[in-house]
């Protein structure tokens, strides 16, 4: 066919984000932030992330996560991979449980929402508990690569709030 040039039947992956946040609520770090109340974009992420494959260079999120139930985060790791581009990374801070444990004697305000979520809404729960062991293991079963895992020390006042930072590629 002289004149005519073969198309690909192959589907190139345009990187779409560099950085994308779920969970961010009403004060992001990152856009687009993904959440199912104040989001740059409302979606429920129990269903997925409204993104196409191989999209995104690195998903973000604090203080989401614990809001998942296991087979939840579990589900949204592999949501995660479907859009990163191979070798992209995800950065997430959770709750640390070990560490609230062993240095929260007593209640105090920072507590009971550490414990419980501040629950304003159905959204607002915490329905799961990490320690640095149970994010690598799980990360590790589900085929990530775990860069870091470290305390995540935001200012001082860190151990009212105590919370671990890990870093994975895919």
């Amino acid at each position: 066919m002289k004149g005519k040039e073969k198309k690909s039947n192959s589907v190139q992956n345009v990187l779409l984000h560099k950085i994308i946040e779920l969970g961010g609520g009403r004060n992001p770090l990152y856009h687009p932030n993904f959440d199912a109340v104040n989001g740059d974009i409302i979606c429920d992420l129990r269903e997925g992330i409204p993104l196409p494959d191989r999209s995104v260079l690195k998903i973000f999120s604090q203080d989401f996560f614990e809001h998942l139930t296991i087979d939840e985060a579990v589900k949204l790791l592999a949501e995660c991979m479907r859009v990163l581009i191979p070798q992209g990374g995800i950065e997430f801070i959770v709750p640390d449980i070990e560490l609230m444990v062993s240095t929260i004697c007593k209640w105090n305000e920072h507590a009971d929402n550490l414990i419980f979520g501040a629950q304003h809404d159905a959204f607002d729960i915490h329905k799961m508990w990490y320690s640095k062991e149970l994010m690598r293991y799980i990360l590790g079963k589900e085929g990530w690569t775990v860069i870091s895992i470290k305390s995540y020390k935001k200012d001082d006042n860190w151990l009212l709030e105590p919370k671990f930072t890990v870093e994975a590629k895919s």
